[in-house]
């Protein structure tokens, strides 16, 4: 008998040997190159964080004061960020950049089109040059080798954050949702959150995908073409991680938006597709209108940018939370700075900001 669809994956899917268990070490955030090796206090430390930063700095997301009256928090003076980003971006870089400034410190970035890579300069070359003028270095690159590759010839002796990985990770772009999640709806556990678009190449919801699996009754809807799924291998990374949670594969979003907490919508991504008449296939796949959230509660997150997903006409429903999903996202990664150049959160009498060295 066929399952009936949408089908449930079970812990017995997943193989009996697998390199994914959870790591008992704590998280290492000056090396914040993947989000396999966090554990839920880890992710709470980012959160908490953050959070306190939000507040001090009445910056980004749900802090944002709307009389731009931000106040500048000089944590990081002194210290520069080098941005080494070897595919297009908008968001992350602008982003850490923001964050950096905003911490009091300085920033540069590499421009991969005119940097010495064009001479056939090595990436490993590259960032022990970059790491010669920056205190802490971002990277993003199209192989999702790429730290494995470094990890060979040693990294330099300066914190380092993977922005991007090909389709493989983005860590920081999932602690961002989570910081967005938790702030606008008040937890995680025990939420419903429907993921939906191109789960294959989608490099945003396997880094997401996975630290929800460290919350507790997070029940997750995958909406995608059968050519688009959550590749087999992440399946068993949540399972292992969390044997319980439930995860329910389908391909209309909305037969499930009225059981869910949070719809997160995914691009098409193009430029990851072998051929273009592969791409033409499913490129119209899907496509979110304000009718459609008529009645929902849902809250409606894209990581960016949006091509044809998500009608302009979603922009003005007070569901949607896209926008404002960028500023949390400066807040977090404001947060991910500090923490990789050693700060650890605390509060003083004043509720303010202040490292523990």
């Amino acid at each position: 008998m066929k399952k009936k669809q949408p089908p449930m994956f079970v812990a017995d899917d997943v193989p009996k040997e697998t390199p994914f268990a959870p790591q008992a070490a704590a998280f290492d955030f000056s090396r914040m190159l993947s989000v396999k090796d966090m554990q839920r206090s880890d992710i709470e430390i980012a959160l908490r964080f953050a959070a306190e930063l939000g507040q001090a700095s009445r910056i980004g997301g749900k802090w944002r004061d709307g009389a731009k009256t931000t106040q500048q928090l000089d944590l990081l003076s002194g210290r520069v960020l080098a941005n080494l980003f070897f595919e297009p971006s908008t968001r992350t870089s602008s982003s850490f950049a923001t964050a950096m400034l905003r911490m009091g410190g300085s920033y540069l970035n590499l421009n991969a089109t005119t940097s010495s890579a064009k001479k056939g300069e090595s990436l490993s070359d590259t960032i022990k040059v970059m790491s010669e003028y920056a205190d802490v270095l971002v990277v993003r690159h199209p192989d999702v080798d790429v730290f494995g590759a470094l990890d060979d010839i040693r990294y330099p002796g300066i914190p380092i954050l993977n922005a991007g990985n090909g389709s493989d990770e983005h860590p920081t772009q999932a602690l961002l949702d989570l910081l967005c999640i938790q702030s606008e709806l008040g937890h995680i556990d025990g939420l419903t959150i429907t993921l939906a678009g191109d789960l294959k190449h989608g490099r945003t919801v396997h880094s997401l995908s996975y630290v929800l699996s460290r919350f507790d009754n997070i029940k997750l809807y995958l909406v995608s073409p059968p050519e688009l799924r959550l590749p087999t291998e992440w399946l068993g990374r949540l399972l292992v991680n969390n044997p319980t949670m439930q995860i329910i594969e389908s391909n209309s979003y909305q037969k499930v938006l009225g059981k869910t907490d949070v719809l997160y919508m995914t691009r098409i991504q193009q430029e990851r597709f072998d051929s273009a008449e592969a791409y033409e296939a499913v490129k119209g796949s899907f496509e979110l209108t304000a009718a459609d959230l008529k009645g929902s509660r849902a809250l409606v997150m894209h990581p960016l940018p949006r091509v044809n997903e998500i009608r302009s006409d979603v922009d003005v429903m007070p569901n949607a939370r896209y926008f404002e999903q960028v500023g949390y996202g400066v807040v977090m990664r404001m947060a991910l700075l500090g923490l990789a150049l050693g700060a650890k959160p605390s509060q003083n009498a004043k509720g303010l900001v202040s490292f523990g060295q």
